[in-house]
């Protein structure tokens, strides 16, 4: 039987339908994204610096979050990067405790 790794990569748009889907279980409470409001907001935010990253699993978006790194004036003027909207699949969590992008058996 051959093991199926889950990889760790830059997302791209066509991951955006798995990465809504994911991002209901953020915040349920939120009414859905319209798609077309999805993408645009999408390719504003890579457009500005944003990346957005996702744990691949044989073709299914089981993890996702991004990164925003912005110019910044203090500490040498080293930019400051951000990780926001950590999301994991349930099935991919580990004892509620903590995430991890791969799947533990």
């Amino acid at each position: 039987m051959k093991d199926i790794e889950t990889t760790i990569r830059t997302a791209n748009k066509t991951d955006l339908p798995q990465i809504l889907e994911l991002y209901k279980k953020l915040q349920p409470q939120d009414p859905p994204i319209e798609f077309n409001a999805a993408i645009s907001v999408w390719e504003e935010a890579v457009n500005s610096g944003v990346t957005y990253f996702v744990a691949d699993h044989d073709g299914f978006i089981v993890a996702t979050c991004y990164i925003a790194i912005i110019p910044n004036i203090t500490r040498q003027c080293v930019p400051i990067g951000f990780i926001e909207n950590i999301v994991t699949a349930a099935d991919y969590l580990i004892e509620k405790t903590g995430y991890t992008p791969y799947h533990r058996e």
